[in-house]
């Protein structure tokens, strides 16, 4: 069975630069963005989620508890915020 001149040759939509490609991150902080946020205006409330360091004792002990809550609490006041919830 003879072919008569060139064929053509669909390329797939996979494989190459692109975003996306390559090996995804894993780990404990892989989903962590290291981007800078743009400004919020000071009516806008923001919810920030914190980690403790591993090996740490437990936030719910009360002598750790009491340290956490005066940090934050101080934290909040030397920068003019509100801290609604912990």
């Amino acid at each position: 069975m003879a072919h008569g001149g060139q064929q053509s040759f669909e390329f797939k939509s996979w494989g190459g630069a692109r975003k996306g490609a390559g090996r995804k991150r894993v780990g404990p902080r892989a989903s962590v963005p290291h981007r800078k946020r743009e400004a919020l205006a000071a009516r806008h409330p923001v919810h920030i989620t914190l980690r403790r360091e591993a090996g740490l004792e437990s936030l719910r002990k009360r002598r750790t508890y009491s340290v956490v809550r005066t940090a934050l609490a101080a934290g909040a006041a030397g920068r003019g915020m509100r801290l609604v919830h912990f």
